[in-house]
């Protein structure tokens, strides 16, 4: 039977399975996937923003602020209501939004005066519409991918 290839040939490729098969699993197995970008805004770019003509608001975003309020209601969504200050004790738009943490993507539920960070989908909630005495109208971070609690414990 006459050869096709060199023994050289064969060697080398048996070399480059060998060193190059394993490499590339290790690398699609174990390397660092690539992480979104989450855009940072206060609670008041936010509450600036107008929700039908977005100009400065990213889908992805980042904010922080103190907790004044947590329940979890009956679908299993944890509300956390997050303001510029720790002593506002009531919904106000231009100062506070919520954000929701949903089973899929369970977060721990933060104290009541603890300092928070949220990472997530960027919405405007205007359920029943933003009339007064709407049920509500403000900002969201829903559902939350990431809660960060900054202190005080």
């Amino acid at each position: 039977m006459k050869k096709i290839f060199s023994d050289e040939w064969y060697l080398t490729a048996v070399l480059m399975i060998v060193i190059f098969v394993p490499i590339t699993v290790y690398q699609l197995a174990f390397a660092k996937k690539p992480s979104r970008k989450y855009w940072p805004h206060t609670i008041a770019e936010l509450a600036a923003e107008d929700p039908h003509a977005w100009h400065k608001m990213h889908t992805h975003v980042h904010v922080e602020g103190f907790v004044t309020y947590t329940v979890t209601e009956a679908d299993g969504d944890t509300h956390i209501r997050l303001c510029d200050s720790p002593t506002v004790l009531v919904m106000d738009r231009w100062r506070c939004i919520v954000a929701e943490c949903i089973p899929a993507l369970p977060c721990a539920k933060p104290k009541v005066g603890q300092r928070a960070a949220v990472e997530g989908i960027s919405r405007f909630d205007a359920e029943g519409g933003c009339v007064p005495r709407a049920q509500h109208c403000w900002w969201e971070v829903h559902p939350v991918e990431k809660l960060t609690i900054l202190g005080p414990d």
